[in-house]
Formats: structure tokens, C-alpha cells, sequence
């Protein structure tokens, strides 16, 4: 008989000849595993995301083996994905030169390439015995290999599980990952800057016994040597233990522990690592069918440690394996493959998204490899920036947009809209700049249309050549001012409306200096209850933005809403447009747009488009005077 292991469920042995469908011989015998083939009969939404919501970084790539076409080709896929920078851990001694070159001059700032750690040296690849791994002065060697990797442009060092699983003594004993000859190479690491890339051990289920119990067993069949069970291996958790030995001895070195720290099976034990090593941080590679099948506290361990995460994703990958990982970060998706493989590499089970909030995908997506590993910066300003031409910092002026649906805009657009200025530009939905057309905004996209934001800024660069006006759209229709809190919710678009715009600010403050933000709001707290916080809940706002942004002298300019003949004002309204009237005198840098003689667009709620376009120039007009008064 054949070795496989027959599929646990047998109810159609049980079931009278006359049940079964003769047409099909399979019906009349038991189905082995390699054979069972279920399609799920749950109806439910589907959202195949291609792109990541903002710009990207892969901080765990292997194009090492690629062909000049073959990276043409990731690169493509990068492109249509909006991943701006893959990080090759490919680099090697010796022709590490070689291959960061392949990669930077093909497609300049598109790789940052960290160096492998080196065990051969000028030994017998064939001789483990003769490596320099273990001659005396080996780590000073390494570290000075790491040096001057640096200087060819290495942003980090790698390290694969060959240490503590593979690499072995002269006598044959396994090395351990905590052995004190690599501390000179972890020293160094640290004075250079750069980050260490490790990945330590493997799924715990490689540990146990390969059974009927052993949840990876599928896997483990066809793949007989990733066990790691008996022998000589350690357990899995020494494996983890020793690697934290190192990152607590090495406290100004940087760590990325690759594959969620080999621990995803265990976030809360992951969780209580991160808070005792503040110089560990972890990213996601091939470790999101492990994340997605425990959706609640995978998303609890990505809040909390939103500044400790980083997105990986191991390979090379297709488009057709990064949606998972779009799906599962970004959509509440429920039960879907983390694979598109006939047997998914990591367990029979499919997995559910965890909805994160735009400010932790910031992070995760590009933040924190930005903050962790040099190059990368330069690289996302690079490619967010690709399509247009950015000026200098100090003559690149934003005005971040914020509030409803009238600053948003919902007039209608023409052809004339679609044809920008190239000194006006705009931060776009996936966190890249370009030339501002409208629809500008991008909350509610069957029904954006044109808004008052591209009159005001071409009548801002029209006043000074020498700029070029950036605009952050971050307005959000129907919002009221309690959504524009911090941790405030917008439940019609399922959005964080300040949460959300937040990250979008500092992220295009990297390429510019904050000279404004625009405020359109308060249609939706002209109501008894609202109305009578409102001015209290403005001036905080207001403070927090200066706060949060470090400009505490940014102009904040309000608009009025609209005064329709058709639709009189309750006294709730009024009294939100009398806070808005008042600011000019109750808090400094700030002024007042009127809405006098607007039309709006036929629902008594939205101005027409040529109403917003006057509106935007009353916004210039209120913003020019302000400013030459300070």
C-alpha cells in the first residue's frame, strides 16, 4: 500500500451504497491527503489588493541568482505593487562589489544590499575543517570584511540559521549562535550603524516529531530534511535563547530577527522579547500564514508594537504572493489562502486579514526600515518622488488639507481639471508625489470631484515663482470633529481620519516645509450636543496639529460653510460658524474664509465647482494676508 496518510474524514465510508454518486470513482474509497482537494462554500468579501496602500520597503529579498532580465522582471512587479525598495541579503564576500552593482546600476535606488556572513574565508568549500571560522582572529577578520562592505555600499549584515543548525567545529560539534567569536563582528556592526539581519532557527514544528501530530507534517513528508528533531540539534527555544544572549551583550547593535523572530506561534512569549531588548525589532517574511490564522492577536501584537515590525516577504515574489500579504495587513478578508500553491508550503489552513489603521501600515510598509537601515531613506524619497521633479526642501511648501466633504471636494470635474501645474503638486493615495489634478482627494472616490484646493495653490505659486506648492489631501467626507481626535474613528468610511493623516504629513515633511493647513468642516457637528463643544474641540485640534508637527506658528485658515438660501441655518450651525468666525481673535496665526455669494452643486450640501474654485482663491487671499502680517 501506498505510504501516505489517509485524510481523517471517512463519513462516506458510513454512508449506504445508494448516497454515493457512481459516476465518481473517487466517491467510493477513502481520499488520501495528497488527494483532498476542499473548496470552501463560505460567500464572503474579497478584496485582492496589487498594490500596497503606501510606499513599501521588502527588507528580506533574494535576487542573488537573478538574470539581468529576471530583475528587470522584479522590478516591474515592484512597480505595480508599490514596493520601492527591496533589500538583497545576497551580498557576499569577496563579490559583494559585483552584486550590489548588478542591482544599483540597473535600476539606481530601487536595492540596498546587506553582506552575508562569511564562515569559509580561503578554506575548501568542500573542507568545513579548513574554514576560517575557526582560525584564530576570525571575528576581527569578519568584521573588517563588514567594513569594507560598508564603504562599497552594504546598508546590513545577514545571517542564516547555518549557525547553530549547520555550521559544526573541527570535531563536529554544532557552533552555538551565542559563541563569543563572532562578538567582534556584532561590536562592529553597531559602530558602523548598520543593522543584523538573522534568521535563527525555524517553525517550532520542525522540532517535533514528524507524526500524526505535528501540524506541518504535510510539509515535513515531502521535505524530510527540515527537520530538525533528534540527533544533535538543539531544541528550537536554546536556538532562541542563545540569539537573545547576543542581542542582550550587543545593546547598541541593531537586530532584525527575520521570520518574527522564528516565533510567530508565540506572540505573547515575542512580545515580552521586544519590551526586554529595545534594540530588537522583527519583520514578517513568509510568516504570515502563521500570523493570519490567529487574525485578533496578530493584530493586538501589530498595534502595540507598531514602531518594531517590519514587512518582509522572503524570494523573489510574483504579484500572485504578495496580494496575501496586502490582503491579510490591510482588509478584514476573511479565510483565504496565504499561498496559491495546490499545497501551500506552511500548513493546510488559509487565513483572515487584520484591518491595520493607515499610521501603523506607514510604519510597517517603510518607517521603521527607514529608520533601521541606511539607504533606505534616500531610496523612498527616490522613488516617491520619481514622476516629478522636487525642488529644494526649503522651496518645497505644503499645506496639508484636512476636514469634510468641502474641502475634499465634490464639484464636478472637467477635462481643464485633469491638466495640472507643474509647480503644484500633490501627495497621492499611495504616498507618491505628483502633479495635482483633480479629483484631488481620494475618501470616497465614486463621488470626489473637484475642490477648492487647486485654485488656492496656484494662486499661492502664481504669488511666488521661486516655490513649488505641495498639497497633503487628507479630508474625509462626513467626519465630524471628535474623528479628527487622536484614536478618533470614522465609521461610514471605516477610516482615522487624524490617526490617518498624521503619517501622511511627516511623511511628505521629508521633502518640505509645513506652511499651512486648510480646515473645511463642521457640517457635521451643527447639532445640539455638538455644537457646544465644538469650539473647545477646535482649539485642541488646532494645538495638536502645531504639537504633533512642530510648527507651532503654522497658519491654520477656516472656511465657512456653506450659506444656501434653500437649506436656512439651525442655531447649532450658527453657532459652529460663529467658533469658526472667532478664531482671528481667540488664537494667533490663524484666519477666516467666507463663503459669501457661493452657489452650491443641486443638494444644498456641496458647492459647484466654480464656487470651490473662488473659494480656494479666498483661502490664497485670507493665507497671503496672514502671513505678510507675521
Amino acid at each position: 500500500m501506498k505510504s501516505r496518510l489517509l485524510h481523517c474524514v471517512t463519513l462516506i465510508s458510513l454512508l449506504p451504497v445508494s448516497a454515493i454518486a457512481q459516476d465518481d470513482p473517487v466517491s467510493s474509497r477513502r481520499i488520501y491527503l495528497d488527494e483532498f482537494r476542499p473548496k470552501a462554500e463560505l460567500k464572503v468579501t474579497e478584496h485582492p489588493l496589487k498594490r500596497a496602500k503606501v510606499p513599501c520597503v521588502n527588507v528580506h529579498s533574494h535576487p542573488g541568482k537573478l538574470s539581468d532580465a529576471e530583475i528587470d522582471e522584479m522590478v516591474q512587479v515592484m512597480d505595480e505593487a508599490n514596493i520601492a525598495v527591496s533589500v538583497s541579503l545576497d551580498g557576499r564576500v569577496g563579490i559583494f562589489a559585483e552584486h550590489h552593482q548588478k542591482l544599483t546600476r540597473r535600476h539606481p535606488g530601487r536595492f540596498v544590499v546587506f553582506l552575508r556572513m562569511d564562515y569559509q574565508g580561503d578554506g575548501d568549500k568542500d573542507d568545513p575543517k579548513t574554514w576560517d571560522v575557526h582560525k584564530p582572529g576570525y571575528g576581527q577578520r569578519m568584521a573588517d570584511h563588514l567594513s569594507e562592505a560598508v564603504r562599497l555600499g552594504a546598508s546590513g549584515l545577514k545571517l542564516t540559521k547555518e549557525l547553530g543548525l549547520f555550521l559544526r567545529d573541527p570535531s563536529g560539534k554544532l557552533i552555538k549562535p551565542d559563541d563569543p567569536r563572532f562578538d567582534p563582528v556584532w561590536q562592529r556592526a553597531g559602530e558602523l550603524g548598520i543593522p543584523v539581519l538573522w534568521h535563527c532557527a525555524d517553525p517550532i514544528a520542525f522540532f517535533r516529531p514528524t507524526n500524526e501530530h505535528n501540524e506541518r507534517w504535510e510539509e515535513l513528508h515531502r521535505h524530510p530534511e527540515w527537520s530538525f528533531h533528534g540527533k544533535d540539534f538543539p531544541t528550537h527555544q536554546k536556538l532562541i535563547d542563545g540569539r537573545n544572549r547576543v542581542i542582550a551583550r550587543h545593546p547598541k547593535t541593531k537586530f532584525i530577527c527575520a521570520h518574527m523572530a522564528d516565533i510567530p506561534e508565540d506572540l505573547k512569549k515575542l512580545g515580552r522579547y521586544l519590551e526586554k531588548y529595545p534594540n530588537m525589532s522583527v519583520e514578517i517574511a513568509a510568516r504570515v500564514a502563521e500570523l493570519g490564522r490567529q487574525p485578533y492577536t496578530a493584530r493586538r501584537f501589530f498595534m502595540k508594537y507598531a514602531d518594531r515590525i517590519l514587512f518582509g516577504t522572503d524570494g523573489v515574489p510574483p504579484m500572485s504572493e504578495l496580494i496575501p500579504h496586502w490582503r491579510f495587513l490591510e482588509t478584514w478578508d476573511e479565510n483565504f489562502p496565504y499561498e496559491d500553491n495546490p499545497f501551500p508550503p506552511q500548513g493546510l489552513w488559509n487565513i483572515h486579514g487584520i484591518g491595520l489603521p493607515d499610521a501603523v501600515l506607514w510604519k510597517i510598509y517603510h518607517e521603521n526600515a527607514a529608520r533601521l537601515i541606511p539607504g533606505v531613506s534616500k531610496a523612498v524619497a527616490t522613488y516617491v518622488s520619481k514622476n516629478v521633479k522636487l525642488p529644494d526642501q526649503e522651496n518645497f511648501h505644503l499645506f496639508l488639507l484636512v476636514g469634510q466633504s468641502n474641502m475634499a471636494g465634490r464639484g464636478k470635474v472637467t477635462k481643464a481639471d485633469r491638466v495640472g501645474n507643474p509647480r503644484v503638486l500633490a501627495l497621492g493615495e499611495d504616498g507618491r508625489w505628483k502633479v495635482a489634478t483633480d479629483p484631488l482627494h481620494f475618501d470616497k472616490p465614486n463621488i470626489v470631484g473637484v475642490g477648492l484646493s487647486r485654485s488656492f495653490a496656484n494662486a499661492i505659486a502664481d504669488s511666488d515663482p521661486t516655490v513649488t506648492i505641495g498639497l497633503i489631501p487628507c479630508a474625509v467626507g462626513g467626519s465630524p470633529i471628535s474623528a479628527w481626535e487622536d484614536g478618533g474613528y470614522h465609521e461610514s468610511t471605516k477610516t482615522h481620519p487624524y490617526d490617518d493623516a498624521m503619517p501622511r504629513a511627516r511623511h511628505a515633511l521629508q521633502y518640505g516645509v509645513l506652511k499651512g493647513i486648510l480646515w473645511h468642516q463642521g457640517e457635521s457637528d451643527s447639532k445640539p450636543g455638538a455644537a457646544e463643544v465644538y469650539e473647545q474641540k477646535l482649539h485642541t485640534l488646532i494645538a495638536r496639529f502645531r504639537e504633533e508637527l512642530e510648527e507651532p506658528n503654522v497658519p491654520f485658515i477656516a472656511g465657512q460653510m456653506g450659506q444656501f438660501a434653500e437649506r436656512p441655518w439651525s442655531d447649532a450651525k450658527k453657532l459652529v460658524d460663529r467658533v469658526h468666525r472667532k478664531l482671528p481673535d481667540t488664537i494667533p496665526h490663524t484666519a477666516f474664509v467666507n463663503s459669501n455669494g457661493l452657489k452650491h452643486k443641486g443638494d444644498k450640501v456641496h458647492f459647484g465647482a466654480d464656487s470651490y474654485r473662488i473659494l480656494g482663491k479666498r483661502f490664497a487671499e485670507q493665507y497671503l494676508k496672514l502671513i505678510s502680517q507675521q
